[in-house]
């Protein structure tokens, strides 16, 4: 199965092949068959989705830090934790991307 989201990834990918290392990691699967996933194809780590037609990969955090998406029952939230300061605390976002949401630490 993880190979399967991985190509599925990798298939979604429009964007021009960046110069370093591409790391996707921690694949969420939703209800309706959409994945999240942890990827440093932007510069640092974020948040990225991709439909479950396989659709184009659509960014939905951005600056770093972030990893372990996972999706709410309904699947309109993302979770993630963001590691802010050497802090990593945990935060929500609208599946299609905006302001998040800090839910935990100070």
């Amino acid at each position: 199965m993880f190979s399967l989201l991985m190509a599925i990834i990798l298939l979604a990918s429009a964007q021009p092949a960046p110069v370093a290392p591409v790391i996707d990691m921690e694949p969420a699967v939703s209800a309706d068959g959409s994945l999240a996933f942890a990827s440093n194809r932007s510069g640092g780590f974020d948040i990225f989705t991709v439909d479950a037609e396989g659709g184009g990969i659509r960014q939905i955090t951005e600056g770093g830090g972030k990893d372990t998406p996972a999706w709410s029952p309904d699947g309109a939230l993302l979770a993630f934790s963001w590691d802010r300061n050497g802090d990593a605390d945990l935060f929500v976002v609208p599946r299609e991307g905006g302001a998040p949401v800090q839910i935990t630490g100070g």
